[in-house]
């Protein structure tokens, strides 16, 4: 089994689709960077979204937002020129530092910790190839 996400040094080796998203990811930020200040700017000045850890970044999961720090979802509503977010109340009360959420959290992590020690062996020979990479600066 895959998880879609890692807790071991390595273990993303196992997961050819999230090497392939990393790659795309690297050749995007490599794009970026070679783009000069007139092309890329920065939109937004509203600091605090998120009602709980009041941070701007959110996720798009489809016709939801969501925090990625506290794993809480709301939608969008455009009134004139201004977007605003409107957390779900039942999403506010199971944020990812709650109760439940960190007992999902705590069972998700003994899983991996399961896949990391079975696949270990795999995981380090996969590594080599990583380890090995000496990008030409």
């Amino acid at each position: 089994m895959i998880l879609p996400f890692t807790s071991h040094l390595g273990q993303v080796v196992l997961n050819d689709k999230a090497l392939a998203r990393a790659r795309r990811i690297g050749t995007n930020v490599g794009n970026a960077m070679k783009m000069t200040d007139s092309i890329v700017e920065y939109y937004g000045d509203e600091y605090w979204t998120c009602p709980i850890c009041h941070q701007n970044l959110l996720k798009v999961r489809g016709k939801y937002v969501e925090c990625p720090i506290c794993d809480i979802k709301g939608s969008l509503e455009v009134i004139g020129d201004e977007i605003r977010v409107n957390f779900i109340e039942e999403a506010l009360q199971q944020y990812r530092w709650g109760h439940e959420s960190l007992s999902r959290h705590q069972k998700a992590m003994r899983m991996s910790n399961d896949i990391y020690r079975k696949h270990k062996a795999e995981i380090q020979e996969k590594m080599k190839k990583y380890e090995a990479y000496h990008p030409m600066m």
